[in-house]
């Protein structure tokens, strides 16, 4: 099972290229930004006053921006573990070491699609065509935002949102993601769970260890060490 932050589209093998490759100094280090901000966004949200740094940093400053600029919904939890099985339904997980997720209370490990830990969720109410409704917010923080696909086609909320919308019991989902260095929200529409969820059963079942070429290897950031991708478009 791949974790939700290890979803992609088109092609599995990617997860075990990106795996393969050794972070750079410069790429842990900004991952370790990306870290220390969540860990201030959490303890704000979580009714704790962060600690200022005694020599004021990058995530620092984006953590007083943020909390400035944003008002968090009513209900809102941080670092929630989400699992979503196979039929599309909400599973209880646990996270026994870190990233590795099996489901509480003994359940069959294989009913898990995948899962995963949501930065932010929320309960929230969302107009739609038919009006307003009960809906969920789902959000990531990021260090930069600008990267990644907009959030309502972003794999890894799309599966972390159906999974909280089935936990709540609700028919849509508000998927967000939020860049810290650009102090910038990106905020879906309020987008059905029906509607994301073959896509994303699609992308859970992918196989892993094995390549498959097709024109989506033109603009995939692991094409130079993938043995399929010479000769594709």
């Amino acid at each position: 099972m791949r974790t939700a932050s290890q979803l992609t589209r088109d092609c599995g093998y990617v997860t075990k290229l990106s795996q393969l490759r050794p972070r750079s100094a410069y790429v842990q280090s900004t991952a370790d930004e990306g870290t220390r901000f969540g860990k201030l966004v959490q303890e704000w949200l979580e009714g704790r006053e962060p600690e200022a740094p005694s020599a004021l940093d990058e995530p620092w400053s984006w953590f007083e921006y943020m909390r400035q600029v944003w008002t968090a919904p009513p209900g809102i939890q941080c670092e929630v573990p989400l699992g979503l099985s196979w039929d599309g339904n909400f599973v209880e997980v646990t996270e026994p070491n870190p990233h590795i997720y099996i489901p509480a209370m003994g359940s069959d490990p294989s009913i898990l699609a995948t899962a995963g830990r949501a930065d932010i969720t929320a309960p929230i109410r969302a107009m739609t065509v038919e009006g307003l409704v009960d809906a969920v917010l789902v959000a990531d923080l990021k260090r930069s935002a600008w990267k990644y696909s907009p959030p309502d086609r972003h794999p890894q909320l799309m599966a972390l949102g159906c999974a909280f919308a089935s936990k709540i019991g609700v028919e849509y989902m508000v998927l967000g993601l939020y860049g810290a260095k650009d102090g910038t929200w990106e905020q879906s529409d309020p987008v059905r769970v029906d509607d994301l969820l073959p896509a994303v059963l699609e992308m859970c079942a992918l196989p892993e260890n094995e390549p498959r070429p097709g024109p989506w290897c033109a603009g995939c950031y692991e094409r130079r060490n993938c043995p399929a991708a010479e000769g594709t478009p």
